[in-house]
């Protein structure tokens, strides 16, 4: 994560870094509110997690999620983001040059007290 906040030498080419923080697919626009159900509800919770504005939508970067508008949490837009099953949740702000990661590593995932700890703690940081 360093390494993406920093511009730090990876063994990728410049274009290719900045790449990676451009939605690649702009004419798909995820809807951050739209419902998507669980086929094991012992291991995951139903999305969205946490409520967005009405019409806040994220892109595709390479791997993660591009946020469109600034977030609540103070979060640019442009920031990277991305969670999975295991309740690891890390995000990435070059705008602001800081990032974080939230492991708790508890199901099912999307636990209310994890989602909310996630939350708070990126709002503590980014203030």
């Amino acid at each position: 994560m360093i390494h993406l906040l920093e511009d730090m030498e990876l063994s990728l080419p410049d274009d290719r870094k900045i790449e990676m923080f451009k939605d690649q697919i702009p004419n798909l626009p995820r809807d951050c509110n739209q419902y998507s159900p669980v086929a094991k509800p012992l291991l995951a919770r139903p999305t969205p997690l946490s409520p967005c504005p009405d019409g806040q939508t994220e892109g595709w970067g390479f791997s993660f999620s591009i946020s469109h508008f600034p977030e609540d949490t103070g979060r640019a837009a442009g920031a990277a983001s991305w969670e999975g099953i295991a309740n690891l949740f890390w995000f990435a702000d070059r705008t602001n040059n800081i990032g974080g990661l939230i492991a708790s590593q508890i199901l099912p995932y999307g636990g209310k007290s994890v989602v909310s700890n996630c939350l708070c703690s990126q709002q503590l940081i980014m203030t």
